[in-house]
């Protein structure tokens, strides 16, 4: 009876990981964010399929998925971390560049090229490789295979103390406003019984073999509470994302100014006085000028302009650096970069390139 409800909810996980993958593909507004939500319970759902065959005793049918499942353990590990970042930090896939993205998917994809190998041995040899026991002498494949699952059990844990130590801060900071606010702490304990999850899976294979019975109900249970979450707050991400806001602005330094006349301010202190070349200039002497603190001019900054301090006096610098490359065609690119600001040749052209996609070569030849 017992064995019968674990393989029902097993199963049951399985298919609810596919249709919670396959919603993301039928959302009205697919980004990115979707896109990640879609590979993450595809991956989930993949690795379930060989927990639920292993103790079904019908991996023979599905020995397709033994070996595959290795590459997805370590694939939904920056899914998992990305998937709970984007829920409490809506733009941190805009701010994270496109080479930082994939650098994270690498090891699922070093894993693939090393069990290549295994998908060409006897099946019979497939599936013994699973029935992993520790303190037996097993030969090496086994080993092999063993070892790359409690390396892809240890991402997933690693991540996700990189992810709490990054937000962990927030909540403790912010507890007294958050704990009013359901959907973030619900977010929060989510990422907690992941990481319990998680630890039961490496300390049981490390030291009995196999918990997979417990891990794939555990999973299942969190697939269960995302889906109640989202119906229970609809745009679920969205909603969180505002409570963040909110949370910080309660929290903000800026109530008691008028930041629409800062920026006002900021951009005169730019497009008329040409503060930005200066090469010396520093955050400290343009709050100072706008009469107000380094923290402040910070915030107004990345929250309100998207943006940090050097990011938006670069940006002046650049466009002041294209009319003169366009206006004085004679004049050398390193005057024009000590004219706008830079104190380098080499990062102005660094800069150049961030802002324009050309070279200042380039950008001269294309606008004369």
């Amino acid at each position: 009876m017992v064995k019968t409800l674990f393989l029902i909810f097993t199963f049951f996980g399985i298919v609810f990981a596919w249709i919670l993958a396959a919603g993301q593909l039928f959302s009205r507004k697919r980004d990115l964010s979707k896109y990640i939500a879609f590979a993450l319970f595809l991956s989930v759902g993949v690795w379930q399929v060989v927990l639920a065959g292993y103790h079904t005793g019908i991996l023979r049918a599905l020995h397709f998925f033994i070996g595959v499942h290795v590459s997805f353990i370590f694939l939904s590990s920056p899914l998992f971390y990305f998937y709970y970042q984007v829920m409490l930090d809506p733009d941190y896939l805009l701010k994270t560049k496109g080479v930082k993205l994939f650098l994270h998917f690498v090891p699922a994809l070093i894993v693939t090229l090393l069990i290549l190998p295994y998908y060409f041995i006897d099946i019979n040899d497939k599936i013994q490789y699973l029935h992993f026991q520790p303190n037996l002498q097993v030969d090496p494949g086994s080993i092999l295979i063993n070892i790359l699952i409690l390396a892809g059990i240890f991402n997933i844990i690693l991540y996700i103390f990189i992810l709490l130590k990054k937000k962990l801060n927030i909540l403790l900071v912010h507890w007294r406003n958050l704990r009013k606010k359901p959907v973030i702490v619900i977010t929060f304990f989510q990422i907690v019984f992941l990481l319990i999850t998680a630890l039961i899976a490496f300390f049981g294979k490390l030291l009995y073999g196999n918990v997979s019975g417990i891990c794939s109900i555990l999973v299942t249970i969190l697939l269960i509470a995302i889906f109640i979450t989202g119906i229970r707050y609809p745009q679920y991400m969205q909603r969180i994302s505002q409570e963040m806001e909110r949370t910080h602005y309660e929290r903000s330094r800026l109530h008691n100014l008028n930041v629409g006349e800062i920026i006002s301010r900021l951009h005169h202190l730019m497009e008329v006085d040409r503060a930005f070349c200066d090469e010396d200039i520093t955050i400290s002497q343009v709050a100072d000028e706008l009469s107000i603190t380094i923290h402040q001019l910070s915030e107004i900054l990345n929250n309100k302009l998207r943006k940090n301090f050097y990011e938006f006096i670069n940006e002046y610098r650049i466009e002041a650096a294209k009319d003169l490359i366009v206006d004085e065609p004679d004049r050398s690119f390193t005057s024009v970069a000590y004219a706008v600001g830079f104190n380098s040749r080499s990062s102005f052209y660094s800069a150049f390139k961030k802002f324009t996609g050309l070279s200042p070569g380039t950008y001269r030849k294309k606008y004369l």
